[in-house]
């Protein structure tokens, strides 16, 4: 019989403990005892309690060990602010089967905490009924209730709904701690409550709730209630079995992870990520749900400035959409073009190619080619030719869109002005050597100018945004006196828009002078270098 109590006693407690911990540290009641550590210290317990959850006990007891020499240093040994780390040292010797070093600190603990903050007072909580566990351990009931029941009293508080999981956990500990005795019927009514209470404030189907019920039936058929017990642990065990489908799991860690993200701890967000990605191993069924895993992964990685990373989760989700959805629905297209956007900022140019040919396509086929989605493609194309120096292509695509626009819009839409000057752009790096320039550059810029002067007149930043790369090319075309003249222009309308000492002024006048300089002006030069210096509170090329 002895035997049989200590093994229900080991297969009891072991849970128990598990359960304080968990409400233990989410509780206004810890809350309270250490909202004066310090956050590091705060990060640190978090950290030593991660470790003993998952049986990391010489981590686990390393960090709490250090916390506390250092926090005897720092408060003082009797300060309110040790309860909780005595409070944690006892429970990790406790796990370690080290009574005497817990009874020692979870005494110290109570004790701190009922002269700091009252006999009955719920920073004591916590320590009361860790040490109402350890001499359960030791076979020590007649210690270990009226501990319990200080405890029960303090925190059984109707309408306090922040304080239900230590009841659940007292009300428990009592229930097994009379079962482990054989007492059964003492034990069952505090089975019944812990039950009640769990099932209200968890709901039926937490891992607690489940767990509880099956000491409950144990108790019962102990006492020979079959049916009422059987009827417990089928329910429980469906509930069970509910929260422990790879779909529940999923949906689970799928929410941590959006409340982690939520509260900026991403290393949070990523282990539950991972857990909803193991959990999704097992059904293969709902290829989609791997599509979103991986998408929020990508995001998350994206937040964490890890865009390489990032890139590889959502190849993933696009190669499994792809299969899944088909390469026109909407959803999987949107998601093309985030993922050949951020292929396109990392310089995977090749990459992004193909998605971006896609996306045209698919715009030209279901919108039409005169449409303004069929628009966008080509900008998102002829762009990613420009940027990786495949100017002949970018001018195709410029060109096609310039014609689409020109039709959508008319001759002389403002709407007209990107697309000439990046048509502009590209035509000058269409050459072979770099000192030729294609004079259609030219005509581009002039007609955006013309059209950015009609719709935002002649000292608009518009306009400015359009005569500076027109002031380059005439550099190009060592044009200095066209190039000098166009530079006044952008110097004239940055100082009305942006003020005379701007960044935007500073740099058109910066470009001035250079052209002024290798015109052979340098007389014109210096003035206007020297107003550059001024602003910028430096000495200039001529005082040097």
């Amino acid at each position: 019989m002895t035997q049989m109590l200590n093994r229900k006693r080991r297969l009891a407690y072991p849970f128990l403990i598990a359960m304080l911990t968990a409400s233990q540290f989410a509780s206004t009641i810890a809350a309270s005892a250490a909202a004066e550590l310090p956050d590091d210290w705060q990060e640190r317990i978090k950290l030593g309690v991660r470790a003993y959850d998952t049986g990391d006990n010489p981590r686990s007891f390393d960090t709490f060990s250090k916390l506390m020499i250092e926090g005897g240093k720092k408060f003082g040994p009797s300060d309110g602010r040790m309860v909780r780390l005595y409070t944690n040292m006892g429970e990790v010797y406790n796990e370690e089967k080290q009574y005497q070093y817990a009874e020692d600190c979870l005494k110290r603990g109570l004790n701190i905490a009922q002269k700091g903050y009252g006999q009955n007072s719920l920073q004591s909580v916590p320590a009361l009924i860790n040490l109402a566990q350890t001499y359960v351990h030791q076979g020590k009931d007649a210690l270990a209730q009226p501990l319990f029941k200080q405890a029960l009293a303090i925190v059984d508080k109707p309408g306090d709904e922040k304080l239900l999981p230590y009841v659940v956990v007292v009300e428990t500990d009592l229930g097994a701690m009379y079962f482990a005795q054989g007492n059964y019927a003492f034990g069952e009514p505090h089975f019944k409550r812990a039950l009640q209470v769990a099932t209200e404030s968890l709901g039926a189907s937490h891992k607690w709730t489940t767990t509880i019920a099956g000491m409950y039936a144990s108790c019962l058929r102990s006492m020979g209630k079959s049916k009422e017990a059987k009827a417990i642990q089928q329910a429980a065990v469906a509930k069970a079995n509910e929260t422990q489908s790879p779909i529940a799991i999923w949906n689970k860690q799928i929410v941590l992870a959006d409340e982690a993200v939520a509260g900026k701890r991403f290393s949070d967000a990523e282990a539950a990520l991972k857990l909803a990605v193991q959990a999704l191993q097992e059904l293969t069924s709902e290829p989609m749900l791997q599509v979103l895993t991986l998408t929020r992964y990508g995001q998350l990685l994206l937040m964490q400035d890890m865009p390489a990373q990032a890139v590889e989760k959502w190849k993933t989700a696009q190669a499994l959409a792809d299969s899944v959805l088909g390469l026109e629905d909407k959803a999987v297209l949107d998601h093309a073009k985030q993922l050949a956007d951020l292929e396109r900022s990392l310089n995977q140019y090749r990459e992004a190619e193909p998605l971006y040919f896609r996306l045209m396509t698919h715009s030209e086929k279901q919108f039409g080619p005169d449409s303004s989605e069929y628009a966008a493609a080509l900008a998102d194309l002829a762009g990613l030719y420009n940027s990786c120096a495949q100017y002949p292509k970018a001018v195709t695509y410029y060109s096609k869109l310039l014609a689409l626009q020109e039709k959508q819009s008319g001759l002389d839409s403002d709407k007209l002005i990107p697309s000439l000057v990046a048509l502009a752009t590209a035509v000058q790096n269409n050459t072979q050597h770099f000192s030729e320039v294609n004079v259609k550059a030219e005509a581009y810029l002039k007609r955006a100018a013309e059209i950015a002067t009609k719709h935002f007149g002649k000292n608009s930043k518009e306009l400015a945004a359009v005569l500076d790369p027109l002031s380059h090319y005439y550099q190009r075309r060592l044009e200095w006196d066209k190039a000098a003249k166009t530079c006044t222009l952008v110097i004239t309308a940055d100082e009305k828009n942006f003020g005379p000492n701007s960044a935007e002024t500073v740099k058109a006048l910066e470009h001035y002078a250079v052209v002024l300089r290798a015109a052979g002006l340098r007389d014109q030069a210096e003035p206007i270098e020297a107003r550059i210096a001024k602003i910028k509170g430096t000495k200039s090329a001529s005082d040097n």
